[in-house]
């Protein structure tokens, strides 16, 4: 006795929705999101750079950058991932007991205070992992736009910014972020904010913190 036909074509719907799935698989497992070639972060000619503000002022500094790589096919970047080396931030616009005062809160090193800022014991690096790169036209500032993932304090968030990207010199590439900002507060840094305090009067911390980047890196 043959099947009734509305089961033989149910049959072959489902066959065939399985045969698609296999290929659509096939086709994510074995495309990479990094591709091209791989030049290794050059710390010595690499940092970031920032600035933050409060009440009637501001302050800045640099973080290393500790290690990394950047993958580049033809002119542009395809994925990395940069190291930011939090426990050696610094402050550069003070010295002394002042410098050392401003590091020490900023680390976490302040009893009671650790969860202010960074608390580098706890987190002592920072990793923005670069999605790829999209080329941007007519902008005098850059040549391509940068996506990526800023991990901080365990909390991960995209980031974007612009870049300009030199990879004239065969076996070594560069790129420079003019000014782009971030908030701090999307990574759970809520010391002295307007959003999470009232009555803070001229006792605040804005929540943006300005950074600029430059990664040197080689073969």
């Amino acid at each position: 006795m043959r099947p009734p036909l509305s089961i033989l074509l149910l049959a072959l719907l489902v066959t065939l929705n399985s045969c698609k799935s296999s290929s659509s698989s096939d086709t994510t497992t074995t495309t990479s999101p990094s591709h091209g070639k791989e030049f290794k972060i050059d710390v010595a000619r690499s940092e970031l750079k920032w600035q933050v503000f409060k009440a009637g002022g501001s302050h800045q500094g640099i973080v290393p950058i500790l290690d990394g790589s950047v993958f580049i096919d033809g002119n542009n970047i395809t994925g990395g991932k940069v190291t930011l080396d939090m426990k050696n931030l610094q402050v550069t616009d003070l010295e002394g007991e002042d410098k050392q005062a401003l590091e020490e809160h900023l680390k976490g090193y302040k009893p009671g205070k650790e969860d202010d800022f960074f608390n580098v014991n706890q987190y002592p690096t920072a990793t923005y992992v670069i999605k790829g790169s999209t080329p941007v036209s007519g902008d005098p500032e850059a040549t391509h736009m940068v996506n990526g993932e800023l991990t901080m304090r365990d909390i991960t968030k995209p980031v974007a910014f612009k870049i300009r990207l030199d990879t004239g010199a065969g076996n070594a590439v560069k790129f420079t972020a003019p000014q782009f900002s971030i908030d701090r507060t999307e990574w759970g840094i809520k010391f002295q904010s307007k959003k999470f305090f009232d009555n803070l009067k001229d006792d605040f911390v804005y929540d943006e913190i300005k950074l600029e980047m430059t990664v040197g890196a080689i073969q």
